[in-house]
């Protein structure tokens, strides 16, 4: 028994399968754009997949990047800087959201508490434009949004 992992054009396996039949997959085969290559049944192709990359005629070893906006591009991982700013702009729009009723006008708030939801929510809105990206940031959750008013 064997599995089969799947290649992409960067070399990266994409996906992998247990097949029912050693012979379904013929080594170094394209299927669909992927390149086949045999493993071991037993070998943890998730793992694997981590620490080395198909360079067309060996697999070469590479350091994992443990960041969902890096993507190994031309031999390299490459840090994707539109993913991360969409994925803020999300937060962001949901950060909104949670404060959208302060501005209502049957709000229970003060208006100096309005007053004070009004800044917040600008900051909020301002916040994608002031983000220093050149240390490359890889979680939302730890940047330094801007402090919600109490209530």
């Amino acid at each position: 028994m064997i599995q089969v992992g799947f290649i992409n054009s960067e070399g990266e396996i994409e996906w992998w399968t247990s097949p029912g039949d050693d012979a379904m997959y013929t080594e170094g085969q394209s299927y669909d754009g992927y390149e086949a290559r045999h493993f071991a049944y037993d070998a943890d192709i998730q793992e694997y997949q981590k620490t080395h990359v198909w360079t067309g005629s060996e697999w070469q070893d590479r350091v994992w990047k443990d960041s969902r906006y890096h993507k190994w591009q031309s031999g390299a991982w490459v840090y994707q800087t539109a993913q991360f700013i969409s994925e803020v702009r999300g937060e962001r729009v949901g950060r909104l959201f949670e404060c959208d009723w302060t501005q209502n006008t049957d709000s229970p708030l003060t208006d100096e508490q309005k007053a004070s939801f009004v800044t917040y929510r600008t900051a909020l809105r301002d916040f994608p434009s002031t983000l220093d990206l050149s240390s490359e940031p890889i979680d939302i959750q730890t940047l330094s949004w801007p402090t919600q008013p109490t209530t």
